[in-house]
């Protein structure tokens, strides 16, 4: 920076380096580029067309459900003789809604003399209950028999209809008991097996939910500080240590997105860092401690880098160990 300008100047405010490539004009320039250049990498249109295509698809389904009487966002009825959410089952009534079907998103309740099978939005929408036959409510005196089977990985209940429009469906259900004594008839057991009465209460989706987003969070977590921190003892071992000095930033000052620009000397040549400061940390005029190599001045890393990937690191950690623990915690809590 010349002696002429300060922190507060229109070219800092702009975000311009002196002596470096104006990196916010240039990636505005590619954007602009690759969404209005017909000749870029992609124009505008080609964008926009997978968002009205599936915005169409769903636009239509919602009128098809609206159009034959059917709920686009199914509520749980208050005086049910058998009601669970969030189940598993399938249609058989081909090879595609055999090997298809739903996992964890059926709500399944008999009430008035009426079994009702059907997603959990937003499974309602882009004609996802059609495809895979698992919209149904029947009379449960068209039901023709319940019977208990066995399949590789659970038990479920294969549920047939006098119709023959209507294709067996099998349910997975925690109190199959509790269902069919809902029907008023017995279930024929099939395979040597009975029915099932639950041993233990059913697993909370929400508590399943929140253990496969920490165990997501926590692996990305992770693989971001696992990543970062070789690089960090490269530097620490074969750079240098130097102070660079906050002269600029990458934004407007007080955007959420603008991050601080470190400056240091090597050997009579500027350089310029972007730091991982953002607004409210880094302080125009203020000083940070940095890592350069010896022979690539200008490849440098901050001493920062370093606390910012152990809080990775940590909070990876933590969140695995509460996706992997998550079951026992909750029955330690709320035993």
């Amino acid at each position: 920076m010349d002696e002429n300008e300060s922190p507060g100047s229109p070219l800092v405010e702009h975000g311009h380096i002196p002596g470096c490539e104006d990196s916010w004009r240039v990636r505005e320039a590619i954007v602009s580029l690759c969404l209005w250049n017909p000749r870029g990498l992609l124009n505008l249109s080609e964008i926009l067309f997978p968002f009205v295509w599936i915005g169409g698809w769903v636009a239509a389904s919602v009128w098809f459900r609206r159009a034959n009487g059917r709920s686009i966002i199914p509520q749980r009825p208050t005086n049910a003789d058998f009601l669970e959410d969030w189940c598993s089952g399938r249609s058989l009534r081909n090879y595609l809604t055999r090997v298809g079907g739903a996992r964890n998103c059926l709500l399944v309740y008999v009430s008035d003399g009426q079994l009702v099978v059907t997603p959990r939005f937003p499974f309602t929408l882009l004609f996802l209950p059609e495809l895979f036959g698992l919209d149904i409510r029947v009379s449960t005196a068209s039901i023709a028999s319940v019977e208990p089977v066995r399949r590789l990985w659970s038990r479920m209940l294969r549920v047939s209809f006098e119709s023959a429009v209507l294709a067996p469906i099998e349910l997975k259900l925690h109190d199959e008991r509790r269902f069919l004594d809902s029907l008023g008839r017995r279930a024929q057991v099939g395979l040597g097996r009975a029915s099932t009465a639950p041993l233990k209460p059913r697993r909370s989706f929400r508590l399943i939910f929140f253990r496969l987003f920490m165990m997501v969070w926590g692996t990305g977590a992770l693989t971001a500080a696992l990543s970062g921190l070789p690089e960090d003892y490269r530097f620490r071992r074969d750079g240098v240590e130097t102070v660079g000095v906050f002269d600029s930033h990458t934004g407007v000052l007080g955007d959420r997105n603008d991050r601080g620009v470190l400056s240091y000397s090597v050997r009579g040549d500027r350089f310029h860092l972007t730091s991982l400061q953002g607004n409210g940390v880094y302080e125009l005029g203020g000083t940070a401690k940095l890592f350069y190599m010896p022979d690539k001045p200008e490849d440098a890393r901050e001493a920062a880098n370093l606390l910012f990937n152990l809080m990775w690191l940590l909070l990876g950690i933590v969140a695995l160990a509460l996706s992997i623990l998550g079951g026992w915690i909750a029955r330690r809590i709320w035993r």
